[in-house]
């Protein structure tokens, strides 16, 4: 019982330092990180995907990155706002999943994250580089790219309602 409980005890603090459960707090679009404020051209990346195909940050449409971790239970509340968003914008916004934990989730975790809560969009693991690329110090942190390739916005948990207006924004720029 001792082990349960410290098991849990653990498990609560990391979460808790990873930022994963804390309440939904939206951070402004110019988020205070230095060299990626809203404006700053995204960094390029290419990765494979869960499904084995290449992924990189595309040029031609806004592009949603979500960062992200398999266990993490407000992700995949995020996840879930992702898929009631998607339909609406699925031809008109990159949607790509980024787990930031590759060390810890397996392909098989995240797969189960897509199929039980997420969607069609690429899922994938961000290397460390790519993480510090962007700026992300929280999972659960949403980028919004633009065709151009400049940051439009970035938020921490972000809600459905706020995601909505920044991608129908991104759509009519």
């Amino acid at each position: 019982m001792r082990k349960v409980v410290f098991l849990a005890a653990a498990l609560w603090f990391l979460s808790a330092a990873a930022g994963c459960g804390t309440a939904p707090a939206t951070v402004s679009p110019a988020a205070a990180v230095p060299g990626y404020a809203v404006g700053d051209r995204a960094a390029a990346f290419q990765l494979t995907d869960l499904a084995g195909k290449k992924l990189a940050l595309s040029h031609h449409e806004p592009t949603l990155l979500y960062f992200m971790a398999a266990w993490c239970s407000s992700c995949w509340a995020g996840e879930e706002h992702l898929a009631a968003l998607y339909p609406r914008f699925t031809h008109q916004v990159r949607f790509v999943s980024l787990d930031v934990t590759p060390g810890q989730d397996t392909p098989a975790a995240l797969a189960q994250v897509q199929k039980r809560y997420g969607g069609p969009w690429p899922h994938a693991f961000a290397p460390a580089g790519l993480v510090t690329a962007y700026g992300v110090t929280s999972l659960d942190t949403a980028i919004l790219v633009g065709a151009d390739g400049r940051i439009l916005g970035r938020w921490v948990s972000p809600t459905p309602q706020v995601l909505a207006a920044a991608l129908a924004a991104a759509v009519h720029r």
